[in-house]
């Protein structure tokens, strides 16, 4: 018998802490504080949430970037 497996992990926002708390490294628009979560996915169906250890990162509303906040200084 072959099994075929596809899975993976992503990183998306949880929850918007402050709106236009710095800008976008990529694009140079404005981004959001946010808080993420880590989500394991099978075929494509998130399976399990969790928090992020990494702690608040800005989301750019542009683009869709993830970046610490450290390089979205103003």
């Amino acid at each position: 018998m072959f099994f075929f497996f596809v899975g993976g992990l992503d990183q998306r926002v949880a929850r918007v802490l402050q709106t236009g708390a710095g800008r976008c490294v990529r694009c140079g628009s404005l981004s959001d504080l946010v808080e993420t979560e880590k989500v394991l996915k099978l075929f494509f169906v998130p399976v399990k949430t969790w928090p992020s250890k990494t702690g608040p990162s800005l989301s750019c509303t542009n683009c869709g970037l993830l970046f610490p906040p450290s390089l979205g200084s103003d």
